[in-house]
């Protein structure tokens, strides 16, 4: 079967055209391409055998488009068909060997736009639907084992013990039926709706342990669906129920689901807590060997159960980089499941205790752990995707391996190869083209790691793209068009690994994935499996401006690569928030914005620090040979040093961060007249005060007005004159809730109200229902809220005190964006007594994304707390000079901090360093 093309005069030649795509491939499991052909649109063949069509072009010239497609890919690595083509002038080869894969077609994955909405509807629009975009299952390059798949009732802990209710009721049993069936076919929403009427069932009844187990199914449907917190509060309540019923099997099974919802939400500690309260409950009312489990059937938990909720431990702790952790958790799972008999539950704990092995730097203990795997896996009474699931595993920790331990590289790279040939063939023969594909993948990246047959790596890459497209599993796609990048580059095809890093942004631009995996926070799903996508097109930009053949060629790389890391910014904050409106990206073009402002995108990589330094007449790269490791250490020991008040250690810290991060661009700022700077943070940089960056001489405070902002590419920039806009003071100056008292938050509200007017609740007037109230009926222009708040790195559980409750940091967003998508947003949110867990990125992504969520022009916090005499003074010179006409909002900071500094009571950066100008600086 052959799709043909024949050019009849000289003249005529082949165009294909945005996103054209010539096809003669075969579709599994028994098909041929070629039958049909359109130059421009899809050809597909009729199926007949199991082979990619030929395709030729004759033809005098043939032109592509950078996404158009030339495709004979067969089902199996040799299966393919060929591509010819008879062109004397135009050696077209090596422009159709990278895209050899047919262009995915991303439009029943694209999101509402989120202005489509209005009012509560515009809300339930920006939360993830995780069932609409899975998380990658198996495993994410380091993430372990989850003992089942999504969907069963063992995945959310549920054992058959559990199980047997009493409830005998047929609408009660057939809900619970029809919610396991949907859950397992990945229908959260169906599932949903049937626990709820099992739920309503049960509690009709007054059956106390059905409704546990309802509640159960619900809250894991609900976290399917991807309404976390809606998850965990049900799940909180089938705890409740199973203590009030004494059922100590329900408990453990609800607090196994509920940690993984704690876990997605980024509450690790409390996950960990919730893990290790069902494992003792699990141990204690479980019975030791598999026979008695048998003989007591629906009398206690079963010793499989505790070894599941033991791996899902580790799994746990790995996520939250305790390795040593981890691998004793592992451990003991593998023992338990040993014990009764249970060999898959072995195969699974004891290869996710070779990978802890590494991560915990005991590389000789994985070989050992991974042969008892294998061999329990022998054993083991798996299902198919259980079955490939574990040989993909068990080739990425070989892969591991063979990188950490050069006397097993040979050893363990064969073994890898081994596995992998051998999930993708049970993996085609179950008609699972996805882990085929991740299969096929993880063999093109084993070809590259062992050098020499890059070749090789290109074609199974390519083929894992191939088969992913068919599964239609765009995370993947994603994945391997990376991957491509990767091995482009490293074999000098530098515009081939631009254009295949591209494709694979482009596709998480189109869909979003951040949906976070089994174990572990979203955080880690996001680190592993989207962040580097980002970093690695923006390195190969940075890396080969330099080559650009003109001044404006190389201006428009390094405008593409800013333009790259605000795509990541903006795709960070919308993890953070678990909503992919959070950080919906306005236009902006610096020159028309601030001509005396330079923004400073720091970039730390594995083995240098580069700065993209964009202002009114262009963009300039700077590169510092500083790896990212080097940079951490000195951001940690200068947020630490900063905290002691008596001491001046902080100078020398200070002094190195300044040589990386301003020395550099120094003179560029002094001869185009800079007075602001603008930095856009990521990781532990988020952590510290720019302000206190010192050059052996003057802080940078001195020199500079600074700001922050999360992403250049959210801010909406406006002048704001106080005299102007409507401000609502609030605050406490009594201590309440066990937080010490602010005796100057009285005086702080007052002398505001003094200088521009505006309303003021405070202390048992500021209370979450009259704040509503306000900023319902009223909302102001200036918002200054002067209690204590908490960034915990999550939030839903960072939050705002008021005088009766903690308001959570996610309500009050929610009532200051009323006007979002109005006309009228607040110009200015100040939290002047807000702090951030120490060190904690998380927290500090949390602070300054505060403004964003909220739909504020502006925002003002503080890193960390300081003396309330301090944190009053401050604030009220900032709005003394913000009156000022000529003033910036970061310029009235500057000066605010600077009185501060002249004086001697508060001249360590402690006091007034922390204070920070968040988003619009004007």
């Amino acid at each position: 079967d052959r799709v043909v093309f024949q050019a009849t005069a000289p003249t005529q030649g082949v165009v294909l055209r945005g996103g054209s795509a010539i096809l003669a491939r075969a579709t599994p499991p028994e098909a041929t391409g070629g039958q049909q052909a359109k130059a421009a649109g899809r050809a597909a063949g009729e199926p007949l055998t199991a082979r990619g069509g030929d395709i030729e072009i004759s033809a005098n010239a043939v032109l592509l488009c950078p996404d158009c497609v030339i495709n004979a890919d067969g089902p199996t690595t040799s299966s393919g068909g060929s591509v010819v083509i008879n062109n004397p002038e135009t050696a077209i080869e090596s422009q159709i060997a990278p895209p050899k894969v047919s262009y995915l077609d991303a439009s029943d994955r694209l999101m509402a736009r989120c202005g489509d909405s209005q009012g509560s509807d515009a809300r339930a629009a920006g939360r993830f639907t995780v069932s609409d975009w899975p998380a990658i299952p198996f495993a994410s390059d380091g993430s372990m084992l989850a003992f089942s798949p999504l969907g069963n009732w063992e995945n959310f802990g549920i054992p058959k013990a559990a199980r047997n209710s009493g409830e005998s009721s047929d609408t009660y049993s057939l809900a619970m039926l029809a919610g396991d069936e949907a859950l397992r076919t990945g229908r959260a929403a169906e599932a949903s709706q049937e626990f709820q009427q099992a739920r309503q069932t049960a509690s009709a009844a007054g059956n106390v342990a059905a409704h546990a187990d309802a509640l159960r199914g619900l809250g894991v449907a609900e976290h399917a669906a991807g309404a976390y917190s809606e998850s965990a509060g049900h799940l909180e309540a089938a705890v409740t129920s199973a203590q009030v019923a004494g059922d100590p099997a329900r408990e453990a099974a609800a607090l196994g689901a509920l940690a993984r919802v704690y876990s997605a939400l980024g509450q690790s500690e409390l996950a960990e807590t919730s893990l290790s309260d069902a494992v003792d409950l699990s141990r204690a009312n479980s019975f030791s060997t598999k026979r008695e489990k048998k003989e007591n059937a629906g009398a206690a938990l079963s010793p499989d159960f505790t070894a599941a909720l033991l791996n899902q431990l580790g799994g746990q702790r790995s996520a939250m980089g305790n390795s040593r952790g981890a691998l004793a958790a592992f451990r003991q799972s593998a023992g338990v499941a040993s014990q009764a008999d249970d060999f898959l539950g072995v195969a699974q704990a004891a290869t996710n205790a070779a990978r802890a092995a590494l991560a915990a730097d005991e590389p000789k203990a994985t070989p050992g752990s991974l042969a008892r795997a294998r061999q329990a896996l022998a054993q083991a009474e798996a299902s198919p995707r259980q079955r490939t699931a574990l040989l993909i595993a068990f080739a990425q920790t070989e892969s591991a391996l063979a990188q950490q331990d050069p006397s097993s590289r040979r050893k363990a790279l064969r073994a890898a190869h081994g596995d992998l040939i051998r999930a993708d063939r049970e993996a085609r023969e179950q008609g699972d083209l996805r882990t085929a594909s991740y299969a096929i993948g993880n063999l093109g990246a084993l070809y590259h790691q062992e050098g020499g047959r890059e070749q090789e790596a290109l074609r199974l890459t390519r083929r894992a793209i191939f088969l992913a497209d068919e599964a239609r599993a765009g995370d993947l796609i994603a994945r391997w068009y990376a991957q491509l990048g990767q091995i482009n580059r490293q074999t000098g095809q530098v515009d081939l690994a631009l254009t295949a890093y591209r494709r694979a942004v482009g596709l998480l631009e189109r869909t979003r994935p951040e949906a976070p995996g089994d174990d572990g926070s979203s955080e880690a799903a996001f680190r592993q499996a989207v962040e580097p996508i980002y970093l690695a097109l923006v390195d190969i930009l940075l890396e080969s401006s330099p080559q650009a053949e003109s001044a404006p060629e190389r201006q428009e790389r390094l405008a593409e690569a800013r333009n790259v890391i605000e795509q990541w910014k903006a795709a960070e904050l919308r993890n953070y928030f678990q909503d992919r409106c959070a950080a919906e990206v306005e236009s902006l073009s610096l020159e028309s914005v601030d001509p005396g402002a330079a923004v400073v995108y720091p970039i730390a990589l594995p083995d240098r620090l580069e700065l993209l330094v964009s202002r009114q007449a262009g963009i300039e790269r700077f590169s510092v040979p500083i790896p990212r490791t080097d940079l951490e250490t000195q951001v940690a020991e200068f947020r630490s040093l900063l905290m002691k008040r008596s001491s001046r250690e902080y100078k020398r810290p200070a002094r190195q961060l300044y040589n990386s991060l301003v020395k550099p661009y120094l003179s560029l700022l002094k001869a185009e007249g800079i007075d602001t700077l603008i930095f856009v943070p990521s990781g532990s940089l988020r952590t510290i005060p720019m302000a206190a960056l010192h050059d052996g001489e003057q802080f940078l405070l001195e020199n500079y007005s600074l700001g922050i902002t999360p992403s250049l590419n959210l801010l909406a920039p406006t002048r704001l004159d106080p005299r102007k806009a409507d401000i609502l003071l609030v605050g406490l100056s009594e201590s309440v809730q066990g937080y010490p008292a602010l005796p100057g938050v009285s005086e702080e509200l007052a002398s505001i109200e003094e200088l521009y007017g505006g309303r003021i609740l405070l202390n048992d007037n500021f209370d979450p229902q009259q704040l509503e109230s306000e900023l319902t009926d009223s909302p102001p222009g200036i918002l200054h809220i002067a209690s204590h708040a908490e960034f915990t790195g999550n939030p839903d559980t960072s939050f705002v005190l008021t005088h009766s409750d903690r308001l959570p940091m996610e309500k009050l967003s929610s009532l200051i964006r009323h006007g979002r998508y109005g006309d009228e947003p607040v110009e200015l949110l100040i939290l002047s007594a807000c702090q951030t867990a120490i060190g904690d990125e998380r927290a500090a992504l949390g602070l300054a994304g505060v403004a964003v969520r909220a739909g504020a022009r502006s925002a003002m916090g503080s890193l960390w707390s300081v003396s309330d005499d301090a944190t009053s003074r401050l604030t009220l010179n900032f709005y003394r000079e913000l009156g000022n006409a000529e003033a910036s909002k970061a310029r009235a900071l500057q000066q605010a901090q600077l009185l501060l500094l002249a004086d001697p009571s508060f001249e360590h950066p402690f006091y007034w360093a922390p204070f920070l100008l968040i988003n619009n600086w004007l």
